[in-house]
């Protein structure tokens, strides 16, 4: 958000952007207050002069972008949701992935991740209760059957909560080796309570793999309920735990389903292809206000 606001990346419910920002809850020091409103003077002024437009990169940014004092005048705002290679994220691998990780067929492998977990905007918290509730609900010789992966560079002390088995995996940076990593796991969840993203979600729904989480981020227009997914309330912890399981209950033939519709949402709303034709548009729309 830090575009349309005055120094935020992250509103939490804030609307100061969209007028002047100048009671800042960010800033404690009231003789600063000013800063965060002379910030958006600035950008605003700097947008009218030189005739700014934005492309938004979530569902979430894009609404936000709409009711900005900034950019709210604009005629269209497109939106391009985290923008995926797919040429290294896809689901040409995905019926062998388990076994390049030797994880079993059998299992169901549910995989989150964050570089900090401790990041209250990643609401690890709601994911805890959720997994939590889903072992209340489920008889002991389905639980085993699940598996917890963790992607990040430290563990939470919370998820010692967990009951289910869980792997804690190092942050990825090879893209063929996360994609691999997507494709082997059945399904990717989000806790995120304020994001303008993440890749994650993107990432795992081009390699063929559901997303559970909350509606927020690139998660509000990327995942559709029983077609690719589910899309949570914020907070619910009891529909996160009711998303996974609706996955976790899929038989073969609906799970090859969601995870076909998967690859084609990021295929027609987060590919390289689609971000062309949206350049285009703007680029076209520009050529005809010029002649």
């Amino acid at each position: 958000m830090n575009h349309f606001t005055g120094g935020c990346h992250f509103s939490w419910g804030c609307e100061g952007y969209m007028n002047i920002c100048d009671n800042c809850p960010a800033i404690p020091d009231e003789s600063q207050k000013n800063v965060a409103k002379d910030n958006l003077e600035r950008k605003y002024q700097n947008a009218q002069k030189a005739s700014f437009q934005i492309i938004a990169g979530s569902g979430l940014t894009l609404e936000q972008a709409k009711k900005s004092k900034i950019y709210r005048e604009q005629e269209t705002i497109y939106n391009i949701n985290s923008l995926i290679d797919t040429t290294l994220l896809n689901d040409k691998n995905k019926s062998i992935a388990k076994k390049i990780f030797s994880l079993e067929e059998e299992n169901f492998y549910i995989l989150t991740g964050a570089q900090n977990m401790e990041d209250p905007r990643k609401g690890f918290k709601y994911l805890i209760e959720a997994l939590e509730i889903l072992d209340q609900q489920l008889p002991e010789d389905l639980k085993k059957k699940i598996n917890l992966l963790v992607v990040s560079n430290s563990i939470n002390k919370e998820f010692d909560r967990v009951t289910f088995k869980k792997q804690k995996i190092d942050y990825i940076k090879d893209y063929r080796l996360l994609s691999l990593l997507y494709q082997a796991t059945d399904v990717f969840v989000n806790s995120s309570i304020e994001d303008s993203g993440p890749m994650m979600v993107s990432e795992a729904l081009a390699c063929g793999t559901p997303v559970v989480g909350f509606d927020t981020g690139v998660l509000t227009n990327m995942v559709i309920d029983d077609y690719n997914g589910y899309k949570i309330p914020m907070k619910d912890s009891l529909q996160l735990a009711e998303g996974i399981k609706k996955i976790f209950e899929l038989d073969k033939n609906q799970y090859a389903v969601f995870s076909k519709n998967a690859v084609q949402q990021v295929q027609e709303f987060s590919s390289y292809e689609y971000a062309e034709e949206i350049f285009t548009k703007i680029l076209e729309q520009d050529d005809q206000k010029t002649l």
